[in-house]
């Protein structure tokens, strides 16, 4: 769970944003600052095929105004993307993004499903997804970096896993744990 402040490029951050796409939240809240509460309702499920990467995320959006939620919407929100392995680090990006919604709770009054599907698009095609992709183009350090060097890395995709081969390369890091270890032993 994290709220988002929205100080955005394109400005969702304050519901004159959204006096054409969604003019009745505007007119129950005009100009007031929005922030947006975004939980995860279930782990994410992966599907690995070949360099592609599939997730479907859903998740509860909750759009604030003045600390009060006044619409709340379930997402399914499915991503498609890519990744490369390149030693001990993680890059790709994001390619697509697709996604449903239905009103979970709102008190702006009646508002058209197709209306908010268009924001969503909006919002994640020209601030999520770009902020995304900025941050795991430059690529995601395994968490095994310490310990080991990982070369040659090849990904492959099975039903309900992924194998990651790779040669290894002990850092001096583990070399000297190892010999600890040995050291131990013997003693």
């Amino acid at each position: 769970s994290s709220g988002i402040n929205a100080e955005w490029p394109l400005r969702p951050g304050n519901t004159a944003y959204f006096k054409t796409s969604i003019p009745e939240f505007y007119t129950a809240y005009p100009d007031a600052a929005i922030t947006y509460s975004v939980v995860n309702t279930r782990y994410p499920r992966a599907e690995f095929d070949h360099d592609n990467i599939i997730l479907d995320m859903p998740v509860e959006l909750s759009v604030q105004v003045a600390g009060a939620d006044v619409l709340t919407l379930a997402l399914s929100l499915t991503v498609e993307g890519n990744m490369q392995h390149n030693n001990n680090v993680l890059s790709g990006q994001v390619t697509s993004a697709t996604h449903t919604s239905s009103i979970k709770s709102s008190q702006i009054g009646n508002i058209n499903v197709d209306d908010i599907e268009g924001v969503i698009d909006d919002i994640l095609n020209n601030t999520v997804l770009p902020k995304i992709n900025a941050v795991i183009v430059k690529g995601v350090t395994l968490p095994i970096d310490q310990y080991v060097s990982l070369n040659k890395g090849v990904l492959e995709a099975h039903d309900d896993f992924v194998k990651v081969c790779a040669d290894a390369t002990l850092t001096d890091f583990s070399l000297q744990e190892l010999k600890k270890i040995a050291e131990d032993i013997l003693i």
